[in-house]
């Protein structure tokens, strides 16, 4: 890390010791938890397996009121994986039920390969327009962030790619998340260095994304750049429903400790099939926990 970039995530570090979440100022345990809809993706007909039941299926219109009345979280995260639709009145009417619940899109996860790090520019140029799309939409949603992945290739592409995209995020009232998602991302020192060099990019932390490296030496180096969100991962339990993947209430303290003012959204990616509600209430009460505890 560069004396530039080590001056920035120090600045932020310490910009979010004393700055709430998205609310503004520090809110209750309870308004700083999401939940995605990457836990559910067995009750979406895009993602579930060809032998889900019908019965089973959600829509993303149904998501704010179903998170809401069943685990009391009022704060959402959209995969694009599990949109039906783009026409402006599908988005109004997703909306409307977002507004009807109570609820806050806290951030639309960008699934679409936007080339970011292409080294072919039509290629790049391809994947920035698929980009400004989800933007768009995640804007007419009312959402606060948007998620885009670096991908692989080259980091100076790469640099240049989410400067135009965050400064397209800018115009329309949006946070641009990077996230530690495999490719050039898998390195999380190339995220920091991401981060210092755009102007307003957050980064979105991920719990289970780490790889081989322990997921609290991740977060240490990456929760400088982080004050909008924190994606609280779950990976795997086993049959007392105990995580065993890494510590979770290790990384939410953590994050605590390290002054992170924002939301963490509850999602799961791991062995399945898998009881996608116990999953969400396990994480929204150990979320509710070590927010207590921290």
């Amino acid at each position: 890390m560069n004396r530039r970039t080590f001056l920035k995530a120090s600045a932020m570090a310490a910009a979010a010791a004393g700055a709430g979440p998205w609310r503004g100022a520090v809110a209750a345990p309870t308004e700083r938890i999401a939940l995605g809809t990457l836990t559910f993706r067995q009750h979406f007909r895009f993602t579930a397996d060809p032998d889900v039941p019908v019965s089973m299926m959600l829509q993303l219109q149904d998501v704010p009121e179903y998170f809401a009345d069943n685990f009391g979280v009022h704060a959402v995260e959209f995969w694009t994986m599990h949109f039906e639709g783009m026409s402006p009145a599908y988005l109004s009417d997703v909306r409307k039920r977002l507004e009807a619940a109570r609820s806050t899109l806290v951030n639309v996860q960008i699934a679409s390969d936007c080339h970011m790090a292409a080294e072919d520019e039509d290629l790049r140029q391809e994947g920035l327009k698929t980009a400004r799309q989800w933007i768009d939409i995640s804007a007419a949603l009312g959402a606060k962030a948007a998620r885009l992945n670096t991908g692989d290739g080259s980091v100076a592409q790469c640099t240049r790619s989410f400067r135009e995209m965050n400064a397209y995020a800018k115009e329309k009232g949006l946070i641009l998340l990077a996230e530690n998602h495999g490719g050039l991302s898998a390195d999380p020192d190339m995220l920091v260095q991401l981060c210092a060099d755009v102007d307003g990019l957050e980064i979105v932390p991920d719990f289970g994304n780490f790889g081989d490296l322990d997921p609290l030496e991740g977060l240490r180096k990456l929760l400088p750049c982080a004050r909008h969100l924190v994606s609280a991962k779950t990976a795997g339990f086993n049959a007392n429903w105990e995580h065993t993947p890494f510590d979770f209430a290790a990384c939410v303290r953590l994050c605590e400790e390290l002054g992170f003012p924002g939301v963490y959204s509850g999602e799961y990616f791991g062995p399945m099939p898998i009881d996608a509600d116990k999953v969400a209430q396990w994480m929204v009460d150990a979320l509710r926990e070590n927010l207590r505890r921290a």
